[in-house]
């Protein structure tokens, strides 16, 4: 290294004061790095000098380095910082989520981890405490609303039961108050008539607002169900308007019933529709004075399915800050309005939800002191029909007939009938009387007011009446002789609800054959489903209407007398049938018998002319047969002379002789006096032979006399052989059939009918004969060979004092099927022409009707066939 004095001063300036072991780096040069260090020892110094570039390399490289290092330091502290971030944060976070969303589907049961002190733990234990205290806060909202259910509850009981403690009274109040109109005490002066007259309609008045308030609580509660069918609105609003028409009273109104005949059917419960028209209508009448009530419809849109239904009145019309509240509960324009013209105000409230049920709507327009419009729509019905139209509306005409008088005690304004004609409501009384019919009623009711009600009604027409205080007293009535044509049951009774005697009832009679009418006041659907469960054909809710207690008891007791007529005549019916039946079962049998006796003695005929030809052909048989065996003796006789005198002309003269001699050798004389004996001899078993098929045919077809004779057993079974014996030969097709005979020592003689008896055997014998040769199909002549064809024939004496006949082959055998019938009378297994049926059954008629013996058989598949004839010695 070169360099100037300015050098060495400066290289100066730095080692002056320098240390052993220490190093001093110079800079100041722009293109150098001076390094300067002294040495332990000597005032020695070493000294590097090397460029700026080598030095700013190896930096790079170290920063690169260092750079790179950090940045793997940096992911790694990243790395482990999100894991803490996840285990310390995240983790905590997502359990409080998921206990959130358990305790919002309404589980308090989780618990969250509040052993940290840090704010996830302080965070965690306010959300226990918060937990619990919405756990406790639900427990007791719940508790307060099976509170308030349980309250609601006793609430409709209340109602149900108040409703059924009004109406017993009041069906007593308003049943004898009709009765008494009726003449049920006699004849009753005009003006006391007219004082019953508003008593009755006072208790149906009564009974309509507990009826509105039952309503209104259904409604509410929404347990009011819809009975829909197609309904036409024509024919309801006619009812109702011929209803409505006592409460016109002296008033200058008219009633106008303007929907059009061709009006579609609307879709509707028909009994709540005829309650939303009345009401509506009802509410027109009480609020005009003079003028009309027009009640119209028309079909607004084809499109929707929707009539909407006009009822105009020419009233007192509603203020217009009054129109919004008119549908309300216990609202009725004003309070002054309901004082002067009554009312509970739930009349247009039930009537807006009905409507509303039945997914219409309605509104009312109306201007003050001129009138009001109450419009409201229905569903069109999908499902009209001419022919149910036609019988809805003469229904509805009959009902508005048969029912004046009744509607004269639906009005709701008494005092408005204070000033009706008594003569008039005496002669509509007139007009709606019913033919007395003398059936017999069972009243059972625990209130002798029920009690009284009803048999002063039943008591005016004819009907004869039977009472009981309670369903034990009932059921007693009904265990004697005494049985009614109809009971009427009331359903709340002490002891024994109406309920439990319909049930006991129905254990002994049918609905059909013992009619039961329920009398409750509880008219809700689930009271009256348990009555019709328990077997009730019917109810009535009280109070009882007159005109509905009579038609229901005329309805259900024609229709019981109709039923047990039916029953009758069903029964008269059955027995005919059956008396028919027998008769046509006897004549069968009567008409089997006579084939039986024909058949038997054309039989019988056919085995005495056999017979008759079988004797004259063995007389003309048996003389030339007893002719030429005689014969034959005395021939046999001389030809053993002759042979013995030619042997002894032989012996002496042992050469006769050329012309002899030549005669003997043609004649064969030595082959002649060897076989001629022979001959001789197999003349006579030829004759033997022919003297015992006679004899068998003899025996076999002997005729029959009128009374058992003695008969050997074994020689009829060997006559019936020996007649059987060419279909027992061999053939191409089969060996012959081998005849076992194990024969017993029977007695010499057993008294029957021989030629029935071997008839019998002939049936069998024939039969097995039969079977063998069906289950020889398909077999060669060399299996048949291997295995023969058998017929074993037993008999023998058995301890009963009988003899056994056992006849068996190892045939096909019979199925069970085959086995049971094969006694029945022309039942047959072999092809037509083959087989008539009769054989075994005329065989079983021989040994059990004629010999008072027994036929029986035994037979498996592929085991054979067994008969056994079983015959009293």
């Amino acid at each position: 290294m070169q360099s100037g004095d300015s050098d060495l001063i400066r290289i100066y300036e730095l080692v002056k004061n320098l240390k052993p072991g220490q190093i001093v780096i110079d800079n100041t040069k722009t293109q150098e790095y001076l390094a300067v260090t002294k040495i332990n020892g000597p005032n020695w110094y070493f000294i590097t000098v090397f460029p700026k570039s080598i030095l700013a390399g190896v930096a790079f490289d170290n920063a690169r380095f260092v750079l790179i290092l950090g940045g793997i330091s940096l992911l790694v502290e990243i790395g482990i910082l999100l894991f803490v971030i996840k285990q310390q944060i995240a983790t905590p976070l997502h359990k409080l989520m998921a206990a959130t969303e358990q305790v919002a589907v309404g589980d308090f049961n989780i618990q969250l981890d509040t052993a940290r002190e840090d704010e996830l733990g302080r965070l965690a234990h306010s959300f226990n405490s918060m937990a619990a205290e919405v756990y406790a806060r639900e427990a007791r909202l719940k508790q307060a609303q099976e509170a308030l259910q349980r309250t609601d509850k006793l609430k409709d009981e209340f109602l149900a039961n108040t409703s059924h403690e009004l109406r017993t009274p009041l069906n007593g109040i308003i049943g004898i108050a009709e009765s008494l109109i009726e003449g049920a005490t006699g004849k009753l002066p005009p003006a006391t008539i007219s004082n019953l007259v508003m008593i009755a309609s006072s208790g149906r008045r009564l009974a309509n607002l507990v009826n509105d308030i039952l309503d209104f609580s259904k409604l509410r509660h929404q347990t009011i169900e819809l009975q829909l069918k197609p309904v036409a609105l024509r024919e309801i609003v006619d009812l109702v308007v011929t209803l409505s028409q006592p409460l016109l009273n002296q008033k200058d109104l008219q009633l106008i019933n303007d929907i059009s005949a061709d009006l579609p059917l609307v879709l509707g419960d028909e009994n709540r529709l005829q309650q939303i028209f009345h009401n509506l209508i009802g509410n027109a009448i009480k609020f005009t004075h003079s003028g009309s009530v027009n009640i119209s419809a028309q079909v607004v849109s084809n499109a929707s399915g929707e009539i909407q239904v006009t009822i105009s009145d020419t009233g007192i019309g509603i203020p217009e800050d009054k129109l919004e509240r008119v549908f309300e509960s216990f609202e009725q324009a004003d309070g002054s309005t309901a004082r002067i013209y009554g009312g509970t105000g739930l009349g247009l409230a039930i009537t807006k939800q009905l409507i509303e049920l039945h997914s219409g709507k309605i509104w009312v327009e109306s201007v003050l002191d001129r009138g009001s419009r109450f419009i409201f729509t229905l569903p069109v019905s999908q499902a009209a029909d001419v022919e149910s139209r036609g019988l809805e509306i003469a229904r509805k005409y009959q009902l508005a007939s048969s029912g004046i008088y009744d509607s004269l005690f639906s009005v709701n304004d008494s005092e408005k009938l204070s000033t009706y004609n008594a003569q008039e409501i005496i002669d509509r009384v007139q007009i709606n009387n019913y033919e007395g019919t003398p059936y017999k009623i069972l009243v059972v009711d625990d209130e002798p007011v029920n009690r009284q009600v009803l048999v002063n009604h039943l008591s005016l027409y004819g009907y004869e009446i039977i009472e009981a205080a309670s369903g034990i007293e009932a059921l007693a009535i009904l265990s004697s002789s005494t049985k009614p044509d109809l009971i009427l049951l009331d359903v709340m009774m002490p002891r024994m609800t109406g309920y439990e005697v319909t049930r006991k009832i129905r254990e002994t009679w049918q609905p059909n054959e013992l009619p039961v009418l329920l009398l409750t006041a509880k008219d809700r659907v689930a009271d009256l489903v348990v009555g019709l469960e328990a077997g009730a054909n019917d109810y009535l809710t009280k109070p009882i209407a007159k005109d509905e207690l009579f038609a229901r008891i005329k309805t259900h007791c024609t229709q019981s007398s109709i039923f047990l007529e039916n029953s009758r005549l069903y029964f008269e019916l059955q027995e005919s049938e059956r008396r028919e039946r027998e008769r046509a079962m006897q004549l069968q049998q009567y008409l089997q018998q006579i084939q039986q006796m024909q058949l038997q003695l054309i039989q019988n005929e056919k085995m005495a002319v056999i017979g008759q030809l079988i004797a004259g052909i063995a007389h003309e048989i048996n003389n030339p047969l007893a002719f030429i065996d005689g014969n034959l003796t005395y021939a046999e006789n001389y030809i053993k002379d002759l042979i013995d005198v030619l042997k002894l002309y032989r012996d002496n003269f042992p050469d006769p002789g050329g012309e002899i001699a030549q005669i003997i050798e043609n004649i064969e004389l030595d082959y002649l006096i060897e076989d001629l004996p022979t001959m001789v001899l197999s003349m006579k078993e030829g004759t033997d032979r022919i003297r015992q098929i006679s004899t068998s045919l003899r025996t076999f077809s002997r005729a029959d006399s009128t009374s058992k004779v003695p008969f050997n057993i074994n020689e009829g079974l060997n006559s019936t052989l020996m007649i059987l014996k060419h279909k027992l030969k061999a053939n191409t097709s089969r060996p012959e059939i081998e005849v076992i005979k194990e024969y017993a020592n029977l007695p010499l003689l057993v008294e029957c009918y021989p030629g029935q008896l071997n008839q019998v055997f002939m049936n069998i014998i024939a039969n097995a004969i039969d079977a063998l040769e069906e289950a020889n199909q398909g077999r060669t002549f060399a299996e048949i060979a291997a295995n023969p064809n058998k017929i074993i024939i037993q008999t023998e004496v058995l301890e009963e004092a009988a003899v056994a006949i056992r006849i068996k082959d190892n045939g096909c055998g019979m199925p069970e099927e085959v086995k049971t019938r094969v006694f029945d009378h022309l039942f047959t297994t072999k092809e037509v022409g083959k087989g008539t049926g009769l054989g075994l059954s005329i065989s079983r008629q021989i040994v059990e009707e004629k010999h008072g013996g027994k036929l029986t058989c035994v037979s498996a598949p592929g085991e054979g066939t067994e008969f056994t004839i079983q015959i009293p010695i």
